[in-house]
């Protein structure tokens, strides 16, 4: 059974624990999201071997079926049941004014009495018509592919500042995490030695069917290889969002808030080497990076190998109604983690960025945004690691604090507004697009491992 515990100080959650985003504006979410998607569903078509499925102890195509298959599944009309659903829309109104639901029993089903934590631990599985999410505490751990373990944690530590802990464990079936790392490298790497004709080419010809659903909302704008000298590959693939081409509650969405949405991000070394670069904007988001013998390699030359220690830096901006928002010089610590039988990615925030507020918003105290970037700052970990039943697990872990003011309470309102027109129709068509995605992946990996 799953047991709670209360977020711990320290950012490395204990094996199997995982680390989830802190609450913030929905729509920097689903830029991330939808752009980080589209690439790497396109990217996996230019992955030229099987290694990755063929390294743990599972055939290959049983561990292909069983990855695509559960994330497939977890996207396949999720419902929730009525508690959940009415938990999860206070939360997404009142994420940065926790004190409006600290006290509301009727959203908690936890309360750990050593520190007064609140927590809403919730199970999903897999049913043969949707994605069921329930309340459930404890909850049992994951035994099958698509089951999943979610919880959200409120702690108070002061009279206006709150401890935001989220959770997330969902099984993937029998890939290995070397496995999985294994192809995301060799999805990253696999442009090499190929033309942009031939990547193209490859799309078509190895992920037809995925391809074809993809279309229905972007466009490969740009796809260009450059060989150097050093034997390097640069590859800059530009994915332009095409809400126009699928119509629908999601479109209408993608189209007023990813408009004019900006987004800079560039991940360097300590010596100021970049290794990746992603730019969005005007719906085309871009991502460049250079890789070589297989492994990823700094974008100004070179064959040195990737450190496990990265710095991010991103600006983002977006228009929420009337108002533009947003951030510059957002700068976090990037580490790798390689453990014996996990693989993940820790991201921690400890510098407060140059915030973009709205003109009448300024003249407000603006000293609790630099409350999360203090101390261990805020942070967000993923994990994929090995569970002991065979199981292998894609754990998150996010940890934020935030102090309540006025400001706040500005910026809570818009993320709240971002977030309701999200929920419904929207969320719906989103889930039946990303489902059609994966399940097409399944079929079309699957059948070139036969």
């Amino acid at each position: 059974m799953y047991s709670f515990e209360p977020a711990a100080s320290d950012l490395r959650p204990p094996h199997g624990a995982l680390i989830l985003k802190p609450p913030s504006i929905h729509t920097s979410q689903a830029c991330l999201r939808i752009g980080a998607f589209g690439a790497l569903a396109l990217l996996s078509a230019c992955s030229p071997s099987s290694d990755g499925f063929r390294a743990g102890p599972a055939p290959a195509r049983a561990a292909a079926d069983d990855l695509f298959g559960s994330l497939s599944a977890r996207f396949t009309t999720p419902t929730r049941t009525p508690k959940a659903l009415a938990a999860r829309r206070k939360f997404g109104r009142n994420a940065l004014a926790p004190s409006l639901i600290y006290n509301d029993t009727s959203v908690w089903n936890y309360v750990n009495a050593r520190d007064s934590t609140r927590a809403l631990i919730l199970a999903g599985e897999a049913t043969p018509r949707s994605y069921l999410i329930t309340p459930r505490y404890p909850a049992p751990r994951p035994d099958k592919p698509a089951d999943g373990i979610h919880g959200l944690h409120l702690r108070k530590l002061s009279a206006s500042e709150y401890e935001w802990t989220t959770t997330s464990e969902f099984s993937v079936g029998r890939v290995s995490p070397a496995g999985f790392a294994r192809m995301i490298a060799g999805m990253l790497t696999a442009a090499e030695d190929k033309s942009g004709a031939a990547l193209r080419s490859q799309f078509r010809t190895e992920l037809p069917r995925t391809f074809a659903t993809l279309e229905k909302l972007f466009v490969v704008d740009t796809l260009r290889t450059v060989q150097d000298r050093d034997g390097g590959t640069t590859l800059t693939l530009g994915l332009r969002i095409t809400p126009s081409r699928m119509k629908g509650a999601y479109a209408d969405y993608l189209d007023e808030y990813l408009g004019d949405t900006r987004l800079r991000l560039i991940v360097t070394d300590a010596r100021g080497s970049r290794w990746m670069e992603i730019t969005g904007r005007d719906m085309l988001f871009t991502v460049r990076l250079r890789s070589r013998d297989g492994v990823l390699a700094p974008l100004e030359g070179g064959s040195r190998a990737m450190p496990d220690s990265l710095i991010i830096r991103s600006d983002l901006t977006t228009k929420i109604g009337l108002f533009t928002v947003g951030w510059s010089n957002l700068v976090g610590d990037l580490t790798i983690v390689r453990g014996v039988n996990e693989r993940g990615w820790l991201f921690q925030f400890k510098k407060e960025p140059e915030w973009r507020l709205p003109l009448g918003a300024r003249h407000l105290i603006p000293t609790p945004l630099k409350r999360p970037f203090m101390g261990n700052g805020a942070s967000y970990q993923i994990l994929v690691h090995g569970d002991p039943n065979g199981q292998t697990i894609i754990s998150r872990r996010g940890r934020a604090v935030v102090q309540e003011s006025a400001i706040l309470r500005f910026i809570n309102r818009l993320s709240s507004r971002a977030t309701g027109d999200f929920y419904g129709k929207t969320e719906a068509d989103e889930s039946r697009f990303i489902q059609d995605v994966f399940g097409e992946l399944r079929a079309d990996v699957t059948a070139r491992l036969d």
